[in-house]
């Protein structure tokens, strides 16, 4: 299974997208062209206009959790740079976390219904516990 992936241009029109990422936005084949904050989507992306800016503008990366649609995924978006160093737009992809999100789902139910204190680390720090 691909990645979902979106490529805009400066003016955040659709440049190129796969298959996989017409399951996210509602892009059809051959409908390049349309302003990516126009078009349709199944995850709830409230600032994607300033999220495009600053990828597009500020010359950053970002990464952020996205869902919509009972799925969750890990949007990253960086600059489209032309092979110049001349900036071109923004990339978008979609990593699918659903099945992970469940599982963390499933262990933090069992975690906060046991008697004794459970805990994830990050490397050395605890990242979640169910008793302080």
């Amino acid at each position: 299974m691909g990645v979902p992936l979106i490529v805009v241009d400066e003016e955040r029109r659709v440049r190129r997208f796969t298959p996989q990422a017409a399951h996210i936005f509602h892009l059809a084949k051959g409908e390049s062209g349309q302003s990516l904050t126009s078009i349709g989507c199944n995850l709830s992306l409230p600032g994607l206009p300033e999220l495009l800016d600053s990828v597009i503008v500020d010359n950053k990366c970002v990464e952020q959790t996205v869902s919509g649609g009972g799925r969750h995924y890990e949007m990253r978006a960086f600059p489209f740079v032309h092979e110049a160093g001349e900036q071109q737009g923004a990339i978008l992809t979609f990593y699918d976390q659903t099945e992970q999100f469940r599982r963390e789902q499933e262990f933090k139910a069992l975690a906060d219904h046991s008697p004794d204190i459970v805990a994830r680390f990050d490397h050395t720090r605890p990242w979640w516990t169910n008793h302080l």
